[in-house]
């Protein structure tokens, strides 16, 4: 029997689209409820989407009104962020009475923050905290857990592994602009948040904050595996963290497992350029006249592009395996998919997450957990009914 979903900001635009594809799943009264902070736009939200579905109008800010709005909720999935400034109040009601919780969350601080104070509370309630549940960060942390699962069924462990995005077609939400542009303005202020966004393994348990890969990479490089120049990919810093979390959940690779992220760039000018690009938006980010001038250009939370641009989006990453970083690669996980990343795609990822828990299709316990640890290969398999691709490749050339 399906528990059911509560899908919080189901009238932002990626709530929208969520609760449209939640609609298009067929869920209706007892299994979906639209919840949000104005009664009159869930009203003609869900009339748009023809739902007969439960609304409900809380505060999220307001720990009072938390009770009443999960009351009877299986799963919350969320997609009201930045989540350090808008989030903690529900994740931690959640936690605390025992409710599932996915979100979209890219924050790595809030993670940290989860991970530290809610881990025992969730272990004990039984609520699956899942962060990063959009395009941060399932594709790298799906692939790679299906790459180490490859590598298993061939005797071998993955020690190794490099996420290359080949395509990238689209635009990132207005949230994300949002988060990042907080992140890096409260890490100006902040040495501790500094620090936990710089540490490669931030987001594992407190046992496990060391290993074998070190800082971010930030320049330009020629990556001889594709015969192509990489540039740093922008969503490198949260994706890394949750992959290596996950291997320290999991146990699926060896001891020294490195991990990294990279954009394919047409040649060397591109990539120094992207390179170049990435450092001026993080230095005029950190800076107030410089933000409030890059604010005036970027999407803010709530906006996004229309429907043709979100179809003709699309991603695709190949994430390359070796035993060690001195072994040739054994093989690759390709994963892809149609639709803009940012919008269309993560709207099905969060939406399809919160589905295997409510409807009891994956076996983890409480906890903080990651895509991965959470869902498993049935967020694999999920995710390819709904048009992703993931594929192992075993490699025998370049490219």
């Amino acid at each position: 029997m399906t528990s059911p979903i509560l899908l919080w900001g189901a009238t932002g635009f990626t709530g929208k689209l969520t609760a449209q594809h939640l609609a298009q799943a067929g869920l209706g009264r007892g299994q979906l409820i639209l919840g949000g902070r104005n009664a009159q736009r869930l009203e003609a939200l869900a009339a748009e989407l023809g739902l007969d579905v439960e609304l409900r109008v809380a505060d999220a800010h307001d720990p009072s009104s938390l009770g009443d709005l999960l009351d009877g909720v299986g799963v919350v999935a969320t997609t009201v962020g930045p989540y350090r400034r808008y989030g903690w109040s529900l994740v931690q009601a959640c936690a605390e009475r025992g409710v599932d919780y996915v979100d979209l969350c890219g924050e790595t601080p809030f993670i940290r923050q989860s991970v530290d104070e809610l881990g025992e509370v969730a272990t004990h309630s039984g609520a699956r905290i899942v962060h990063a549940c959009g395009f941060d960060s399932i594709p790298s942390d799906l692939g790679t857990l299906m790459l180490a699962q490859e590598f298993q069924s061939q005797g071998k462990t993955l020690g190794w592994a490099q996420a290359s995005v080949r395509r990238l077609r689209g635009g990132l939400s207005g949230g994300t602009y949002a988060s990042i542009m907080g992140l890096v303005e409260d890490a100006a202020k902040d040495r501790s948040l500094r620090r936990i966004l710089g540490h490669p393994y931030s987001l594992n348990p407190p046992d496990q904050r060391e290993g074998a890969d070190g800082t971010d990479r930030s320049d330009a490089r020629f990556d001889h595996d594709h015969d192509r120049w990489t540039a740093p990919f922008l969503m490198a810093g949260i994706n890394t963290r949750v992959v290596r979390r996950s291997v320290a959940l999991l146990g699926y690779a060896s001891d020294q497992f490195r991990y990294d992220e990279a954009m394919i760039c047409r040649n060397k000018r591109q990539a120094k350029q992207m390179a170049f690009g990435l450092k001026a938006f993080t230095l005029f980010a950190a800076l107030a006249p410089s933000r409030m001038i890059l604010r005036r250009f970027l999407k803010q939370p709530g906006q996004g592009p229309g429907q043709s641009e979100r179809e003709n989006g699309c991603f695709e990453i190949h994430i390359l395996g070796r035993v060690d970083a001195s072994s040739p690669p054994l093989g690759r996980v390709i994963v892809a998919a149609q639709g803009d990343p940012g919008y269309s795609q993560t709207a099905i990822m969060i939406a399809e997450s919160a589905r295997l828990l409510a409807e009891g299709l994956v076996s983890a316990k409480g906890g903080v957990h990651t895509p991965a640890s959470a869902l498993g290969m049935a967020g694999v398999e999920r995710l390819k009914q709904h048009g992703f691709q993931f594929e192992f490749q075993a490699d025998q050339s370049v490219g």
